[in-house]
């Protein structure tokens, strides 16, 4: 009974958190549909919101991608692995292939992981299929 009271208790925050998430507005972004491989997915706005969360709780203050905090959006994912396509909103074409941890938190190696490139936009259907 206790441990279906907190893990309902961590799902209540979760939400509550997620629900508090700002995301850039995404009307800007080139169309993925065109470029994205077939074992990549584009996310919907709700799914986006998660991933981008979980991007920011991974993100500590030494990682290179930690200014992306605020004007960064996932919106893909890969379907066979755990990484994930960011758009910066602020650069427009500018993408980053990041794998994450889904640990939730900052890893010790925070200047090193989550693991990361960038991705112009023109290369994305390359860059991915590689």
């Amino acid at each position: 009974m206790r441990s279906k009271l907190l893990r309902a208790f961590a799902d209540f925050k979760y939400k509550r958190a997620l629900a508090r998430v700002a995301l850039p507005d995404t009307s800007p972004m080139p169309d993925l549909k065109a470029v994205l491989p077939a074992d990549w997915a584009e996310l919907p706005p709700q799914t986006r919101r998660a991933f981008t969360y979980d991007f920011r709780r991974e993100m500590g203050p030494a990682h290179p991608l930690s200014r992306l905090k605020t004007s960064g959006v996932v919106v893909a994912t890969a379907k066979a692995s755990d990484d994930v396509l960011l758009w910066d909103s602020a650069q427009k074409d500018i993408f980053y292939l990041v794998h994450l941890t889904w640990s939730g938190k900052p890893d010790y190696r925070g200047e090193i992981y989550p693991l990361w490139s960038e991705v112009v936009f023109d290369a994305i259907a390359q860059r991915l299929a590689d």
